[in-house]
């Protein structure tokens, strides 16, 4: 009898704890997917920290060149992952970094605003080729 309850009792934890990652979807892709972009994006604001010009561009794209296939490598997971039940958990997490993401490049673009007109193109350029990499809207 004991047997009994004790195997019910586990068997009901496994089937609790696969079924809660199929309610909410790919977390732990889209976690992350966030860790490599937030890293991208940090080492981009400290490039033009410390230059806001194109030498800082252009340490910006040697940052996105080296991360390039990682960041396609982890959207693509995040992409492929199986959606769960109730998206509404991935989504307020992916909409809230895509928001955050935009507030950052945003934020650089103003640093640079005063740059030469070679400056921002390489910037915008750079920024483009981000967004194509990351999906972002």
């Amino acid at each position: 009898m004991r047997y009994a309850v004790t195997l019910s009792l586990l068997t009901a934890v496994v089937v609790l704890t696969v079924s809660c990652s199929k309610i909410y979807g790919p977390v732990k892709e889209l976690d992350a997917f966030i860790a490599v972009k937030d890293a991208v994006l940090s080492d981009w604001a400290k490039n033009i920290d410390a230059h806001p010009d194109q030498q800082g561009v252009d340490a910006c794209r040697k940052t996105f060149e080296a991360k390039k296939a990682e960041l396609i490598a982890a959207k693509k997971a995040f992409d492929d992952a199986p959606q769960g039940m109730n998206p509404d958990t991935v989504n307020h997490k992916q909409w809230a970094s895509e928001d955050s993401d935009k507030k950052i490049l945003d934020a650089i673009m103003t640093k640079l605003a005063t740059g030469t007109a070679e400056t921002n193109t390489s910037y915008r350029d750079l920024r483009r080729d981000f967004e194509k990499a990351t999906g972002t809207p």
